[in-house]
């Protein structure tokens, strides 16, 4: 087999191996929780991929929270403006946040309860 043929089916495997990630990651909740679903009088908690959340992650890998026994959910955020977007849109009621990015939202007039 020449190298162009070894070089398509190398960028073929790398396009399906892309796609598979990104189907992955647009339904691990589907992929990852089929049970409980968040009702009206849970709480959902924003959490951002940081050091800050780690505990959160934890408790979530140990079935603690968005389970059956639990009334707590966290919804995932890869970055701090859509976390903020749903703090606005109180689609999330609490959030996990150092002082820079809690101060950042203060300024933008968004009420916040310190925890």
């Amino acid at each position: 087999m020449d190298n162009k043929k070894k070089i398509y089916i190398a960028v073929a495997v790398a396009i399906i191996l892309a796609l598979a990630g990104v189907l992955f990651f647009l339904n691990k909740d589907v992929i990852l929780r089929d049970h409980q679903q968040p009702t009206e009088s849970s709480l959902i908690v924003g959490v951002l991929p940081t050091e800050d959340c780690l505990p959160l992650y934890v408790a979530e890998h140990l079935e603690l929270v968005g389970n059956d026994s639990s009334d707590v959910f966290l919804k995932h955020f890869m970055a701090f403006s859509e976390c903020r977007h749903a703090i606005e849109n109180k689609t999330a009621h609490a959030a996990v946040l150092d002082t820079i990015l809690y101060n950042i939202i203060q300024k933008e007039g968004i009420s916040l309860s310190r925890i």
